[in-house]
């Protein structure tokens, strides 16, 4: 077999799915006084998940950036030589941002769905 899979790979993505819920617990009253004041589902998401996104989207950069020149002098030593794209690393950020935008959605709508006065009445 090629590829050698472990349990690493799983943690950093159980991780996220499972710190995610913890800042939205905080921020039920923040959802609960917009959906009173007539805040759509959508606007919420989209309010909140830009909060989420954009850390997401400059350590992308950032990682990106500091990776690229490793890896370009590493590959030029082997006789066989592959530039690298500026794609692969549009595509790979982009399946992050995907994936990061989906899990981030399921937490805001399950929150966004909740009873406002709920959350108003529970929250201190």
């Amino acid at each position: 077999m090629f590829f050698h899979l472990d349990d690493s790979h799983l943690l950093p993505r159980s991780n996220r799915v499972i710190i995610l819920p913890i800042p939205f617990y905080k921020k039920e009253k923040k959802i609960g006084i917009r959906k009173l004041l007539g805040a759509t589902i959508s606007s919420i998401i989209s309010l909140l998940s830009r909060e989420y996104l954009q850390p997401i989207l400059m350590a992308f950069v950032l990682a990106s950036i500091t990776i690229w020149y490793p890896m370009h002098t590493w590959l030029e030593a082997f006789p066989f030589r592959r530039p690298i794209h500026w794609w692969i690393f549009l595509i790979a950020g982009g399946f992050v941002i995907i994936i990061a935008f989906m899990t981030i959605s399921i937490q805001i709508i399950k929150a966004a769905l909740a009873n406002p006065v709920h959350c108003l009445k529970s929250s201190e």
